[in-house]
Order: structure tokens, then sequence, then C-alpha cells
């Protein structure tokens, strides 16, 4: 008897190691999300500030911006803009975000392939956001962060407490995979 969950769980992989996402062993972890969470103060213009090493749609991208903005519907229009540091052509991603519980516990949508979770582990809405994405697949995860600003920095003493953060909110997850995103001269910003 063949057994199709073997092969679909085995074709995953393949197609999942193609992508060079942050793809380990395991399940993923459910941290305390950000609650009570307000889509109106956050939406606005943040600045990447770190993001895992292996988000394989950001390979090679500097001067990467998200702004969110309040639709009729209660989602949140999501635009992911930043430059390809080898060409300095701009990637652009549009889709939307709804969020449930009344938590950070959100989805987003870019295209009808490309749907993932967002989850604001912590933010003060002003200065950061601290972002987590996890997906399972049977005994295997991909797990991505992001650190925002609505500033185009933040002072060291922020990173630290967002790094303890992560160590209690997800314990298996080493600070060491996040990339600083490269923020220069050359960046042209979106009006917030």
């Amino acid at each position: 008897m063949i057994n199709y969950q073997v092969i679909l769980a085995t074709l995953t992989l393949a197609c999942l190691s193609t992508v060079s996402a942050r793809f380990s062993r395991g399940r993923c972890s459910t941290p305390h999300l950000e609650q009570n969470f307000d889509t109106t103060r956050y939406a606005g213009l943040w600045y990447e500030i770190y993001r895992d090493s292996e988000t394989p749609f950001e390979t090679n991208m500097k001067c990467v911006t998200a702004t969110y903005g309040l639709n009729d519907d209660g989602t949140l229009s999501v635009k992911n803009i930043g430059v390809d540091i080898d060409d300095g052509d701009q990637n652009i991603a549009q889709g939307y975000a709804y969020c449930q519980n009344g938590e950070g516990d959100c989805t987003v949508k870019f295209n009808f392939l490309a749907t993932g979770s967002y989850q604001v582990v912590e933010t003060d809405y002003e200065t950061y956001s601290l972002v987590s994405s996890c997906s399972d697949y049977y005994f295997f995860k991909t797990e991505f962060f992001w650190i925002l600003s609505k500033n185009q920095t933040l002072p060291d003493s922020k990173i630290e407490q967002l790094k303890n953060v992560i160590e209690r909110e997800l314990p298996n997850y080493t600070f060491g995979n996040l990339l600083k995103t490269q923020h220069d001269e050359t960046c042209v910003y979106p009006r917030n």
C-alpha cells in the first residue's frame, strides 16, 4: 500500500529545500503574542532592522520597508519594498493581512500561493515590532523573524531587550540567525 503522506512529505521537503528557507526539525513554538493588537496604531511605515538571514524572498536586499494601511474591510494593506544590492532594482510585494482573536496573530497574503503567518510577538507601536513567522510541515518547520522600527535605526539596548524576548518566547531560535538590514545614503524610502 502506498503511503501518500510520506510521498507528500518527501515532495514538500524537496520543494522547500530549493528555496533556502530556515528549515529545521521540530514543530513551531507558540509564543505569547501582542494582546489587544491595534491595527490602527500599527499602520504606517516600518523599516526592517533585522531579518532572518535565510529569508528566501529577501535575499540580497537592502533599504527594506513595510507599509501597512487600514482597509475598509478591517484588514491591513501590506506593501513591502526592498532594493537588490547587486543591480539596484526595486522589488515590491503587495498584499493584505488580517488578524484574529484580538491579538497579534495575523495572516498575510500576497497572492493565491504566497500566504504566511505574521505573528506580532511584541510592539510598542511607535518604536519597534518583533515579528515571527512559522509554518509546520509534519516533523519540520520553516521559521523567520523580523525586527522592525518606525525609525531607520534602533538603539543597541533595544536590540538586546528584543533578543531577550526571542530567547524567552521562542527558545529554539538562535538570535545569530538574524541579519542586520542595510540602510544607507542610497536608500530612497516611501513617504508615510
